[in-house]
């Protein structure tokens, strides 16, 4: 499966087992995936079937049973610091502003040569994500979408090649997502980092994948791995409306139906 382009994140026969009290559950059976650099890779599947699993064994947070995860061409046995990771949660500090929220990983790794260069760029990514007027507002003065938008600054302004992304957008309001939908084609589109996007909403897949990686029910295994093929830049606002769009989600639909009915979770 490896493009031109290199492969980011490799899994390789990977195997993932739970332990709670004397029972054992198998997450992940027999893995084998390439996401590619450059390119939006979305992993779609039924609830439950390893894909957050994943994105933790390439953030280094949890072993592997059997196999291995490879990060550009090395294996993953500790946490791994070369990757941002976005959440469910905005996981914003409630005592610090959206400047400071922003600004936190840069002084962390101090990047810059003063704290007045970082706020400076932590200023320009309030601007990239449409936050301009609320840098001194605490995230409880945020809507949940403006709090996510935080979250994706926070993340992007230390500049990481490769971003995991957890359902992030799953508790917002549907025109809220499209919303974000949008400033992430955009943000993509002017940067092209290699971002891994894990959800179960087949719309928002189509929406943002280069490609989409189908998983099956638990024990999770890779069932397909199929190319989008709709031209880029993309309009979040507008896609589903094209015929382009309806075909390529008849077929995908097709491949997730049988793992999606039988545990009555929706796509």
């Amino acid at each position: 499966m490896s493009g031109s382009h290199g492969v980011a994140v490799g899994f390789y026969g990977v195997k993932k087992l739970f332990t709670k009290e004397r029972s054992r559950l198998t997450a992940l059976e027999n893995v084998t995936l390439e996401a590619e650099e450059n390119e939006l890779t979305c992993i779609v599947g039924p609830s439950g079937c390893g894909k957050s699993t994943l994105l933790n064994l390439v953030a280094g947070l949890s072993p592997v049973d059997a196999g291995r995860v490879e990060f550009r061409g090395r294996p993953v046995t500790s946490v791994n610091t070369d990757i941002g990771y976005i959440t469910q949660d905005s996981n914003l500090l409630p005592w610090f502003t959206v400047l400071e929220n922003i600004q936190l990983p840069l002084d962390i790794r101090n990047v810059g040569k003063t704290a007045a260069d970082r706020r400076s760029l932590a200023r320009k990514w309030i601007a990239q994500v449409g936050l301009e007027g609320f840098e001194r507002h605490y995230p409880h003065q945020l809507s949940g979408g403006m709090q996510k938008r935080v979250s994706i600054a926070r993340t992007l302004v230390y500049d990481p090649d490769v971003i995991l992304m957890d359902e992030p957008f799953g508790p917002l309001d549907a025109i809220t997502r499209m919303v974000l939908h949008n400033l992430l084609l955009k943000l993509w589109q002017e940067r092209q980092k290699t971002i891994i996007f894990v959800t179960h909403d087949l719309t928002e897949a189509i929406t943002l994948g280069d490609r989409v990686v189908v998983m099956t029910k638990r024990p999770g295994t890779v069932k397909a791995v199929l190319s989008v093929g709709i031209e880029r830049p993309r309009d979040a606002f507008s896609l589903s409306e094209t015929p382009e769009y309806a075909a390529i989600h008849r077929q995908f639909w097709e491949l997730m139906r049988s793992e999606v009915i039988e545990t009555d979770e929706g796509p």
